[in-house]
């Protein structure tokens, strides 16, 4: 089965054009040297308008001069414009566009048509995947990506633990908390830094990548959400100092974040890693910690450098809360985007603004603010409304 096979980086067209970059190069070289060290007929010197030119600068020079410009003045020359024209287009990211689904999605086939996605991205629980403790069900994520790879397209994974952790996890000596969150709700929930939590979600995420690479998948892993110690970098469970009965430990906090991004490095080396932001700063409420992210961050794109993009799952009209204080970070590596909702089926009308615009609006914002990558929900993309299909292509242009 033909599949794609290329390797994932900034997805761009650089090499391409730096292959036309230096048979161009390479082609003026030969003919400017051919050009001064060879006399031509009269039929070549008006075929070739920068002949005369030319060859009179290399007539009024001696053959050794001529020669020494030949030898090492035209290969310098080459490899400078070699350098300095790719400088600027090699840094250029397509930008690229990914359903927002999972696995089990009946629709998927009619997604994968599409022409305006490169790829999906699944939504996929731990639990569902590894129902016992080192016992994975694979078929179903089996079956969705060899339809990726039939259709010659990409997938990302969300792959989700906390507060769905599988329910064999307290059973292996993983600790625990209960509390309520920052608007008064019950919730129990793993220790965020819990040492057994976070090696049995390593483990997993080896035997996935094992299992990815045995059945010839892991080329069009394009990129995995770090989603472990937790989705999106905020505690919803801490408040004042407290993880329900478990006291808030900065240090273990970041340096479990850390390990985590290590982690799926390892397991999925050619894959982007999907790093969120909090919100408002606010990892423990009502503390704001402006620095945490941006320590784990410079840790990331220093270990790991562009393929720890900067993700965020709040894109709507009105911008994204998550990216707007670290938007620094675009210049630096990825950045991509999630819609907050879909524009198509806002009932609480989380997208902002006015349907249908209200989708290319958030794109918009998207884009002006150097993202790459965008996940659009599976129900916009099948829409067939001219202005969420338009507000989808924008990505693309």
């Amino acid at each position: 089965m033909n599949v794609v096979s290329t390797d994932l980086g900034y997805v761009t067209d650089a090499w391409r054009i730096q292959v036309q970059i230096v048979v161009v190069n390479l082609s003026m070289k030969l003919l400017l040297i051919d050009c001064l060290v060879n006399t031509r007929s009269n039929e070549y010197r008006s075929a070739n308008p920068l002949y005369g030119s030319l060859t009179m600068r290399a007539r009024s020079m001696s053959s050794s001069k001529r020669r020494r410009y030949a030898i090492y003045g035209f290969p310098l020359l080459f490899l400078c414009m070699s350098i300095f024209s790719c400088s600027s287009d090699a840094a250029v990211a397509k930008r690229m566009v990914f359903a927002l689904t999972n696995s089990r999605d009946s629709n998927l086939e009619k997604l994968l048509e599409q022409p305006s996605i490169d790829g999906v991205a699944f939504q996929e629980g731990w639990a569902m995947l590894e129902p016992r403790a080192g016992e994975y069900n694979w078929s179903t994520l089996d079956r969705a990506i060899y339809q990726v790879r039939v259709h010659r397209k990409y997938v990302s994974i969300h792959l989700l633990a906390s507060p769905r952790t599988p329910g064999w996890l307290s059973t292996v000596g993983a600790q625990y908390f209960s509390g309520t969150d920052f608007r008064g709700r019950e919730i129990a929930d793993v220790v965020p830094w819990d040492k057994v939590y976070l090696e049995r979600y390593t483990r997993f995420l080896k035997a996935l990548a094992d299992h990815l690479s045995e059945t010839g998948a892991t080329p069009n892993v394009f990129a995995l959400g770090v989603v472990v110690p937790v989705a999106e970098c905020n505690l919803v469970g801490c408040r004042n100092d407290m993880i329900g009965d478990v006291r808030y430990d900065r240090n273990l906090y970041l340096t479990a974040c850390k390990q985590m991004i290590d982690a799926y490095a390892e397991a999925f080396p050619g894959a982007r890693l999907f790093v969120s932001p909090p919100v408002r700063d606010m990892i423990c409420f009502p503390q704001q910690d402006s620095k945490f992210f941006k320590e784990l961050m410079d840790y990331a794109i220093a270990k790991h450098h562009n393929k720890a993009y900067m993700f965020a799952a709040d894109l709507n009209s009105q911008g994204s809360e998550r990216t707007r204080p670290y938007l620094e970070y675009s210049s630096k590596t990825g950045l991509g985007f999630q819609t907050i909702w879909s524009s198509t089926n806002d009932p609480s009308i989380r997208m902002k603004g006015a349907y249908p615009s209200n989708l290319l609006q958030s794109i918009n914002y998207g884009i002006n603010c150097g993202g790459s990558y965008f996940e659009i929900y599976a129900v916009d993309v099948l829409n067939h409304e001219r202005a969420i299909q338009q507000a989808i292509q924008r990505i693309h242009q």
